[in-house]
């Protein structure tokens, strides 16, 4: 994969000597309380990732709407307790930064949303934070996040796209990502446990080595014919495939997706997104 704008994030944090670090996107705005309302948790136990919600601004910087992320009230979260695939995004993000001796970014895995690189900066440490320890969520807007048509990912980006070939390719990438996420939890150093109390190694590895056979189940609707692979949905839908592993609540955008798949002999998806934002999954 080409070097990219993750690699540059990833390579500047190396060179920060704090124990915290704010990602800064150069067409953001911080709101001029954003640290310090973000260091209120900087001594909460646990607490490993500050994210906070933002306004969106367009280019002159006038607010033309919200950002929440999910982000609807204050709340700390615990480890685990977001989709195995989510992410907030990282001009909003506050990291402790002993999570970047976890494991070096040359380990990370190809992007599940953009393969043509690694994992995107932010949500390499959205997986480890969320692995680890805990998340402080802020419902305030911190930031403004400027929308134009400039932008690397945008709120309401939308591309048109092939079903059948996009999807299983876009599925492809989840399976191998998911696959390596469970290579670079085991491999994490022995005094993870103690640097971080809240991780629990046999915890987070179950969990998603659940996700990634909920992943693998679904791989069979994509690998054969429409009509086998609607049998399989049929009984994906009956074991509990499309449970989320977190929440426990049915995936119906998920299955939703598998049955268009299925019905469609290779039509366009003109609402596949193009990158996903907190509680982003497989599509």
């Amino acid at each position: 994969p080409a070097w990219g704008f993750g690699e540059n994030f990833l390579a500047a944090c190396t060179k920060a000597g704090g124990d915290w670090i704010a990602f800064c996107d150069q067409d953001d705005v911080w709101y001029p309380d954003k640290l310090e309302n973000c260091a209120t948790h900087f001594d909460t136990e646990g607490v490993v990732l500050v994210a906070h919600a933002a306004d969106l601004i367009d280019g002159t910087g006038k607010t033309i709407g919200q950002f929440p992320q999910g982000i609807f009230h204050d709340a700390v979260r615990p480890p685990l307790a977001h989709d195995p695939w989510s992410t907030f995004w990282g001009f909003s993000l506050v990291f402790k930064r002993r999570l970047l001796d976890l494991c070096g970014s040359a380990e990370r895995f190809v992007d599940y949303i953009d393969p043509r690189h690694l994992i995107a900066h932010d949500r390499w440490i959205c997986f480890l934070a969320q692995t680890v320890g805990k998340t402080a969520e802020l419902s305030a807007p911190l930031a403004g996040y400027r929308q134009h048509a400039s932008n690397a990912f945008g709120a309401g980006d939308r591309r048109v796209r092939n079903i059948r070939q996009e999807t299983v390719a876009r599925h492809r990438g989840y399976v191998e990502a998911t696959r390596s996420m469970l290579r670079i939890i085991e491999m994490m150093p022995p005094w993870a446990e103690h640097a971080f109390p809240a991780f629990d190694r046999a915890r987070a590895l179950a969990y998603f080595g659940a996700a990634l056979g909920q992943l693998e189940a679904r791989s069979a609707v994509y690998e054969k014919d429409r009509w086998r692979g609607a049998l399989h949905a049929s009984h994906n839908l009956m074991h509990g495939v499309y449970v989320d592993v977190c929440s426990g609540r049915t995936r119906w955008r998920s299955l939703w997706r598998d049955v268009i798949f299925c019905a469609s002999p290779g039509g366009q998806d003109p609402t596949a997104p193009g990158a996903t934002t907190a509680g982003g999954r497989p599509r």
